[in-house]
C-alpha cells in the first residue's frame, strides 16, 4: 500500500497526463476541420443545403448520410462564394451535393423537368443534364489537417 505522501507525488503527474490528453483531443477536432468553398451563388437569399453521401450505394439511394446548412448572411446581394466549415464530420470518403434553396422553403424547387435553384457537387463541375456518379465528386477526408472543398453551383 502506498504511502498518502506517495499517492500526492503520483497526483501531478495524472493532472498533467490528463491535461495533455484533453489538449491532444482539442488539436485533433481542429485539424480535421472540413472547408466547404461553395462559389458561384447569384444572390444572398435563402440558404445552402449540403448533403453527405459516403459510397455510391448511399449517392443511388438519393438519401444523404447526413445533412448540413448555411445561411448566405453576409454574401453581397449579386451572390458569390460561401465558405462553410465543420468541425463535427468524421474521417472518410465522402461526396458532397449542395442546393441553392433561395426561398428557403426546405429543398430544391423543379420547374417541369429542371431545378429552378442551383446546385454543385465536391470537386467536380457538371455540363451535362444527368446525375454524376459517386466517384466522380468523391474526397477523402483525412485526421491527418484540414480538407477543403470546392463546390461551383450551376444553375439552369
Amino acid at each position: 500500500m502506498s504511502s498518502p505522501a506517495e499517492r500526492l507525488h503520483r497526483a501531478p503527474a495524472f493532472l498533467v497526463g490528463a491535461a495533455l490528453s484533453v489538449a491532444l483531443f482539442a488539436q485533433s477536432l481542429h485539424a480535421q476541420a472540413l472547408i466547404v468553398q461553395v462559389e458561384g451563388l447569384r444572390s444572398d437569399l435563402g440558404t445552402v443545403r449540403v448533403g453527405f453521401y459516403d459510397s455510391p450505394e448511399q449517392w443511388a439511394s438519393k438519401r444523404s448520410n447526413f445533412q448540413r446548412h448555411g445561411a448566405k448572411r453576409g454574401l453581397p446581394a449579386g451572390g458569390g462564394t460561401l465558405v462553410l466549415r465543420y468541425e463535427d464530420v468524421p474521417p472518410g470518403r465522402y461526396g458532397i451535393a449542395i442546393a441553392d434553396d433561395e426561398n428557403d422553403n426546405g429543398g430544391m424547387d423543379w420547374g417541369v423537368l429542371l431545378p429552378k435553384e442551383g446546385f454543385g457537387f465536391s470537386n467536380y463541375y457538371s455540363t451535362r443534364l444527368r446525375r454524376p456518379d459517386f466517384e466522380e465528386f468523391a474526397f477523402t477526408h483525412s485526421a491527418d489537417g484540414d480538407t477543403v472543398v470546392t463546390v461551383r453551383v450551376r444553375y439552369l
